[in-house]
């Protein structure tokens, strides 16, 4: 989505199947920032001379240990769901590779737990000299993409909702706190929403989806292109 070429999609609205129960469609979804942290610590023999070294894993997990994790508030979440570093048991590692997470609906909330998760590793680092070598950080901060909000008027989602009650399901609305390609498109002016596609335990070994959600998925969808077709007669 973020290398399309906007000026050939002539459509106005969208959707994108990519949630949980039919009838479902999130109007909003937050923004997301994606870190990559290097953190650089100093190489020494853990048995012959550790005193020498700058353990890069201990620098890690003390500013990890320092970061808010987890749902920070209704429309705020943050997670480190990436960590790799060292050699060998007798190598005080001098690198360790951190990837992390910020999503929130508030522009403000994103900046403010992305630098704390930032801040976390810099004060950590700055802890650790030895023989003028001090640990170190590099940054690399992704700005993945854009919070978006729909309204409940929005063409998009009255569409849907009409298409769901003519098929006799229940619709839905919700803000979600997941993004895609939906968010992207957003930012580029195509006024796309997330539609529940039936899918259930997601991201899991037991992911699955029942028959009766894909048929009712076909179902929505195809009325979906009934109504906006007849729309544009």
């Amino acid at each position: 989505a973020k290398y399309l070429d906007y000026s050939m999609i002539k459509s106005e609205i969208g959707y994108a199947l990519d949630s949980h129960h039919v009838g479902q469609i999130s109007i909003g979804a937050p923004s997301a920032n994606r870190m990559k942290y290097i953190v650089r610590g100093k190489e020494s023999h853990a048995g012959v001379a550790p005193e020498k070294g700058i353990n890069a894993i201990r620098v890690a997990s003390e500013a990890i240990a320092a970061m808010p994790l987890g749902r920070i508030d209704h429309e705020t979440t943050c997670n480190v769901g990436y960590i790799s570093g060292g050699k060998a048991t007798n190598i005080i590692p001098n690198e360790v590779i951190i990837k992390a997470e910020v999503r929130s609906h508030d522009p403000k909330k994103l900046k403010e737990v992305t630098d704390k998760m930032t801040n976390a590793l810099l004060e950590a680092a700055a802890k650790f000299e030895i023989d003028g070598y001090k640990a170190a950080v590099e940054i690399d901060l992704d700005e993945e993409y854009q919070a978006f909000r729909l309204s409940e008027d929005d063409e998009t989602i009255r569409l849907a909702e009409i298409a769901a009650e003519n098929i006799g399901i229940a619709y839905k609305g919700e803000v979600g706190g997941g993004g895609s390609d939906v968010n992207i498109f957003n930012q580029n002016g195509l006024k796309m929403a997330v539609a529940g596609s039936g899918m259930d335990k997601v991201h899991t070994v037991d992911e699955c989806i029942a028959i009766s959600e894909l048929e009712n998925g076909v179902k929505w969808v195809k009325e979906i292109i009934r109504i906006y077709s007849k729309s544009q007669d």
